[in-house]
């Protein structure tokens, strides 16, 4: 079973290390264990006042060192991901984690890759607006697809930014006007 020394030492190596560091199999076990144990000697020793608390300080420095130890491993798992959308990680990185630290980081590398995705699209998105034109209707049209795109209806009226190719098939038919 774990001990608060060993928890101790555990937390001071992740702290002082840049990297990952690896835990025991059934780390989290013997936390349960030890957490177990602390609870069951606070029941056994409620009438000696002076132990008790000096068990009770034990455990609450324990939960603290724990605390520590699983929110630097988080900073840890996180600069990982960011990283590891670019450029790969490496396998002894991912073999030093929990299994719900595996897989935590996974969900979190697929977000920082969606988000990515959506940001480049954004920006092209953007990009493609500089090839449209302002255009109002002089009379209703109906839908226009163009390039997997949907655009419209479009009631007289209207104003629409449009890509330059519809744009100017609406304006040479005399269905809109270019808005300066």
């Amino acid at each position: 079973m774990i001990t608060y020394n060993d928890l101790y030492l555990i937390v001071r190596k992740e702290k002082d290390s840049r990297d990952l560091q690896p835990l025991p199999e059934n780390f989290l076990d013997e936390i349960r264990e030890y957490i177990e144990d602390k609870k069951k000697r606070f029941e056994e020793n409620k009438e000696l006042n002076e132990v008790l608390t000096k068990l009770k300080k034990q455990f609450e420095d324990f939960e603290t060192l724990l605390k520590s130890l699983f929110f630097v491993r988080l900073k840890k798992i996180l600069d990982l991901a960011c990283f590891a959308k670019d450029s790969g990680i490496s396998k002894r990185d991912i073999e030093k984690m929990l299994p719900e630290e595996k897989e935590f980081f996974e969900k979190i590398v697929e977000e920082i890759e969606r988000l990515d995705k959506n940001i480049k699209e954004k920006i092209k998105e953007k990009k493609d607006l500089k090839n449209n034109i302002l255009v109002k209707f002089k009379e209703n049209v109906q839908e226009i697809e163009y390039e997997n795109v949907v655009y419209g209806p479009f009631e007289k009226g209207n104003i629409a930014n449009l890509p330059k190719e519809i744009a100017e098939i609406l304006i040479d038919e005399k269905k809109a006007i270019k808005i300066e």
